[in-house]
């Protein structure tokens, strides 16, 4: 008897749960029509002194390869068939496509601020969008390395929790948009936690 009481107890609990769940869990269909267009921002472009830097990354690649060639031509070292047959077409084509992708593709280097998020789109061949909310921003740093310093330009890096190497980075911002950018995420960050109840 005391069995029979317990599972009709059990039941019973069951039975309410289920009906709680029905009552508080809704999962509507959404129309794809109403969805907010994440593409509707006003976009920049980053500074046109950015392509100088990367145009010499791809010499500092180029230069070393094309020595060995020489070299190699000049001195007559004894290289291996597959070196002239599939090594070197093989770097060529590399070189070809990271060429096309620098040039065809830095006009694809665009930013934008919205209320919440921040938005940057780049690639050529491989497009990539990235929309990266402010709330899940946990730290942001201004860089300026040796080839930026060059063209006197900033990169702004955007960390989230557990991202050692940084989750969003812009290169080729001027220093007044690059602090710009840094203050506005700083403080919308401010706002999103003044905002969040305690």
């Amino acid at each position: 008897m005391r069995h029979l009481r317990q599972n009709m107890s059990t039941l019973s609990v069951s039975i309410s749960l289920n009906n709680m769940l029905d009552k508080t869990f809704k999962n509507q269909d959404l129309n794809l029509n109403d969805l907010p267009d994440y593409q509707k921002i006003e976009t920049r472009f980053i500074n046109s002194k950015y392509i100088k830097i990367l145009r010499l990354q791809i010499g500092f690649l180029v230069l070393p390869v094309f020595i060995f060639i020489v070299c190699s031509i000049y001195f007559q070292f004894d290289l291996p068939q597959l070196f002239w047959y599939i090594f070197i077409p093989t770097v060529s084509l590399v070189l070809s496509l990271w060429i096309i992708e620098v040039e065809l593709g830095f006009e694809k280097r665009t930013f934008g601020l919205r209320d919440h998020d921040i938005y940057f789109s780049k690639g050529f061949f491989v497009h990539k969008e990235t929309v990266l909310p402010f709330k899940r921003i946990q730290h942001v740093e201004v860089i300026q390395g040796i080839f930026l310093r060059w063209q006197n330009l900033y990169a702004i890096k955007l960390y989230t929790a557990g991202a050692s190497s940084g989750d969003l980075a812009i290169y080729g911002l001027d220093k007044e948009t690059a602090s710009q950018i840094k203050a506005y995420v700083m403080q919308q960050n401010s706002d999103l936690y003044d905002e969040s109840p305690s």
